[in-house]
């Protein structure tokens, strides 16, 4: 398993760096984002997949079952941001280029699932369908150059780069059948796609998920219900 780990000051560094090179967004505001010229060689860097690692306490229930409980606080754009970004990413590429991206994402017709709960994989597809084409995805990392990319990339990536990212938090517990006898704390692993630009600039598809993998009860990987998330 693939561990991606965020740097704690993620988004203030982030706004330093985005002040340096002279690039300004209204935060929590996507659809006010401010465009600017942004220097092509920003517009490099590399994709990470992995798992994001989070904590959750079990409690031991009746009738083989434990409780699981989530108290998340993960740097992530938002859903509010998600789908803006996602109909960006339609008005340049296209519909239907778009819904392929979608799709391969395990984004069906809505519901279910939420688009957000799947935006680990689409950062993922996005950039193996159009931004670093024929790329292996089983891989953990890919390099992406915005240099040689067409106008219409370059332009995504320049939006990748000012989309807000926050601090989201979340609570909710889920009930699995399992033998456990004891509270315990454990580790949850949530998938996760991470935009690291070549001035150090991050951007993570991170928070939501449509499920987790627990690795000490034993391993498995569990649903998460979507009204977790909202």
């Amino acid at each position: 398993m693939y561990l991606i780990t965020l740097p704690q000051d993620l988004i203030s560094r982030n706004e330093v760096i985005l002040r340096q090179n002279g690039e300004y967004r209204l935060n929590h505001l996507p659809q006010a984002l401010v465009k600017t010229v942004i220097n092509t060689p920003t517009i490099n860097g590399i994709l990470y997949k992995g798992y994001n690692q989070v904590s959750a306490q079990v409690t031991s229930g009746s009738h083989n079952s434990v409780e699981l409980t989530f108290e998340l606080s993960i740097p992530s754009i938002s859903a509010a941001t998600f789908a803006y970004f996602r109909n960006e990413v339609r008005q340049k590429l296209g519909s239907g280029e778009e819904l392929q991206i979608s799709t391969a994402a395990g984004i069906g017709p809505y519901p279910p699932p939420k688009a957000e709960t799947r935006m680990a994989s689409y950062g993922v597809e996005l950039f193996a369908k159009q931004i670093i084409k024929e790329v292996d995805i089983n891989l953990n990392s890919f390099d992406f150059n915005g240099m040689t990319a067409s106008l219409i990339i370059q332009k995504i990536l320049q939006d990748i780069r000012l989309l807000p990212v926050e601090q989201i938090k979340f609570s909710g517990s889920i009930a699995l059948n399992s033998n456990l006898t004891t509270t315990q704390s454990i580790s949850v692993y949530l998938p996760i796609s991470t935009v690291v630009f070549s001035d150090g600039l991050t951007i993570p598809f991170s928070a939501y998920a449509s499920n987790a993998v627990i690795t000490e009860i034993p391993i498995k990987t569990v649903s998460i219900p979507y009204d977790f998330w909202a």
